[in-house]
């Protein structure tokens, strides 16, 4: 007998540029190579769930970054394989220790493309610190010390404006935090401030 054989889902192959487009009127830069983004998914692996990394995208069996996420009847997601292996030992949730009769696993298509957009974000990011690295502007962070001259200073300036592009885009969103402070008359607001 013929064994079915697992298939393979990636992402249509534009549509993070597409979604990207639709939200800001422009374009993101190329699709990073494969090679880039397995590298961002080892970093990202390395740095865990605690690191700002949304914890949908790891899986609760073995804190991994999924890769290939399904969905159980009890509407938790998991890594294909670990589900998997779990099911061959137990007919339990994972997550809540109930008991499962339907041990049907659906593919999460969301968390796949949640998690492929997330690899790409930071594939970039390594691409443009890597491009950044090689034209030398790390060494003017790293070297900041006393300035001995208006010129040596006017050359950390120009090493500097190479990263005007990256700084821009990392701090778009960024603001003073907002403070709001709210009570009676002579309740130490000003105090707060």
């Amino acid at each position: 007998p013929k064994t079915p054989q697992k298939r393979q889902f990636t992402s249509p192959p534009d549509a993070a540029v597409t979604v990207k487009k639709a939200r800001t009127g422009r374009a993101e830069s190329p699709e990073p190579s494969d090679d880039l983004k397995a590298r961002a998914r080892a970093l990202l692996e390395d740095k865990g769930v605690n690191d700002g990394i949304p914890a949908s995208l790891f899986c609760p069996i073995t804190q991994a970054l999924l890769q290939d996420p399904v969905m159980t009847v009890d509407g938790f997601t998991y890594e294909r394989v670990n589900i998997e292996n779990w099911f061959k030992r137990k007919k339990t949730s994972p997550s809540t220790n109930l008991p499962i009769s339907d041990v049907k696993l659906t593919p999460n298509l969301n968390i796949k493309w949640s998690i492929d957009e997330f690899l790409t974000a930071r594939a970039r990011e390594l691409r443009r610190s890597e491009q950044h690295s090689s034209a030398g502007t790390h060494h003017v962070c790293q070297n900041l010390g006393p300035v001995k001259s208006v010129s040596e200073l006017a050359g950390m300036f120009s090493k500097l404006d190479g990263m005007r592009d990256l700084l821009a885009e990392t701090l778009k969103d960024w603001g003073p935090p907002k403070i709001v402070v709210i009570g009676s008359e002579s309740s130490g607001k000003s105090s707060v401030l």
